[in-house]
């Protein structure tokens, strides 16, 4: 599994840039236009992921039945299911967040181990409490919050022990504990903004991660992958507003509309999978 050669400045520097340009998103946008740039943005990510999938050799017959099955089973959900907007915000929201975990684990170089997964676990606890208040009115109260406590003292006290947590471990923590601070005590922070922040982190972190796996390939490299993520984006962009301002083009709704990218995140989540990034992780 390759794993950028200066994993440290790749990390430092990536999150770094994904953190600023994330948190500054969600501060000066209102919520609804925070919705708005990660689905754009989104849509984009996806198609690139796509892409380099295709040219990897990784899309081939299995790939396309598979995913034509699931995607099938999720138009039926949308067409059937009762609070269908609520069912996919849950569903996609608790699929991502296992997959910015251990993502953000993978881009900063480090080792998977039983404590960092305990806290991985809490993490998600948290977020798919805020995503069950959000959606369907339940909230949890301490029990969630404190379960996720419990799982996260053994990685504390080692870290505590060691004096040294990396920042990936401390944007966990930190996430974990403004969750914490939303579910329990009425902190008003939207849930666009917290889905936003970290959903468009994500995007940077990973966009930064592939632009030094490009640059220490070649810069033939850098300049195909900056010219396909500037064409993805922009013709992403360009639909974006042919159906905002538009009636030309109503099929877009199928791409835009927020349950509908819910679908089509759950799909690139788990159709971009890769079980040997775990593998690495362990043998670190």
């Amino acid at each position: 599994m390759f794993l950028t050669k200066n994993v440290s400045l790749a990390s430092s520097t990536g999150f770094m840039v994904a953190l600023l340009s994330s948190l500054l998103a969600v501060v000066i946008l209102a919520p609804h236009n925070i919705i708005t740039l990660f689905i754009v943005l989104g849509q984009a990510h996806f198609i690139i992921s796509y892409i380099y999938q295709w040219r990897a050799g990784k899309i081939g017959v299995k790939f396309v039945l598979l995913y034509a099955a699931a995607l099938g089973f999720l138009w039926a959900l949308i067409l059937s299911a009762p609070q269908k907007e609520s069912l996919f915000l849950v569903m996609a929201g608790i699929i991502f967040a296992i997959h910015f975990f251990v993502d953000e684990l993978y881009v900063a170089h480090t080792k998977f181990t039983l404590e960092r997964s305990l806290v991985g676990v809490g993490f998600v606890l948290l977020y798919s409490a805020l995503l069950f208040k959000d959606g369907y009115a339940i909230d949890f109260g301490f029990f969630l919050p404190l379960l996720a406590l419990f799982l996260s003292l053994p990685f504390i006290v080692k870290a505590i022990q060691r004096k040294e947590l990396n920042a990936s471990e401390m944007l966990i923590l930190t996430s974990s504990a403004v969750l914490v601070m939303v579910n329990l005590m009425d902190v008003k922070i939207s849930i666009e903004a917290m889905l936003g922040f970290i959903v468009l982190f994500h995007y940077a972190r990973w966009y930064i991660f592939y632009t030094f796996r490009s640059i220490e390939v070649s810069k033939g490299q850098l300049k195909k992958y900056v010219f396909n993520i500037l064409v993805v984006n922009t013709l992403v962009i360009g639909a974006y507003f042919l159906y905002t301002y538009t009636s030309s083009a109503p099929v877009l709704v199928y791409m835009f509309d927020q349950t509908y990218f819910f679908a089509w995140t759950i799909l690139h989540i788990l159709f971009s999978a890769n079980f040997e990034r775990l593998t690495a992780l362990q043998e670190l």
